[in-house]
């Protein structure tokens, strides 16, 4: 699955020497931040460091994400075999026109150096309700267990609070330990119980749990705080 030419990732590139907050998951819980000095502190407690010169590292990582909002349409293919690989569920035909048509929002995670698809999400966005749905979060098998995940839901919690949404839930399978696991580290909570959402033939896995999160505007404001202080770390 080699899409380095076939996707623009320009719009946001993470690498050991150049960090965008998605390298980063605990930035987003910091507190309101409104001076550099601050922010600099912050960042100074945690894994992130800021050298002499300003520059800005994050701690070596195993992967290297380009994180893109344009999708090809052999990106699209790809990505819908995927569907086939990971989930059990069948996603409706007008599910797949919706995403290829952007009516839902898409983030792809590329492997920077072989151009390989790595994770991928999409979400249904409400700006007037300022809440969001996160119908699809996948990561390839390949790439399992290598905390991939965490840094994908990292990069929709930052989206999604750039552009105002309050809310965001999902649905995930009562039995998926591993996700579930995940999604109360990043702050979700169990709302709703839906004993027979699925219709498997094992009853066992047809529960399943609708999770969701408050999104604190206090993200956001950190979130332009660090691009005032490093403005090509903007993804937007």
């Amino acid at each position: 699955m080699n899409l380095k030419n076939e996707v623009n990732t320009s719009l946001c590139e993470v690498s050991n020497n150049d960090i965008s907050i998605s390298d980063y998951s605990g930035l987003c819980s910091f507190s309101q931040l409104n001076d550099k000095s601050k922010l600099e502190e912050v960042i100074k407690n945690s894994s992130i460091s800021i050298e002499k010169n300003n520059q800005i590292k994050a701690p070596p990582s195993a992967f290297q994400i380009h994180f893109t909002f344009i999708i090809s349409a052999k990106v699209f293919q790809l990505i819908k075999k995927q569907f086939l690989i990971l989930f059990k569920i069948v996603y409706p035909t007008d599910f797949f026109q919706k995403v290829y048509e952007k009516k839902y929002y898409s983030i792809v995670g590329l492997n920077r150096l072989s151009g390989e698809i790595m994770c991928f999400s999409h979400i249904d966005v409400k700006k007037l309700s300022k809440t969001a749905y996160i119908l699809a979060f996948g990561v390839v098998k390949e790439f399992q267990n290598k905390k991939i995940g965490g840094r994908l839901l990292t990069k929709i919690i930052e989206e999604l609070t750039v552009l105002g949404i309050e809310d965001v839930s999902l649905m995930v399978q009562a039995n998926n330990e591993y996700a579930i696991r995940l999604y109360k580290n990043f702050g979700f909570i169990i709302e709703e119980v839906k004993e027979d959402y699925y219709t498997f033939d094992d009853i066992n896995e047809n529960k399943a749990y609708v999770m969701s999160k408050k999104l604190s505007m206090k993200s956001k404001m950190l979130y332009e705080s660090f691009i005032k202080m490093k403005p090509e770390a903007s993804f937007l």
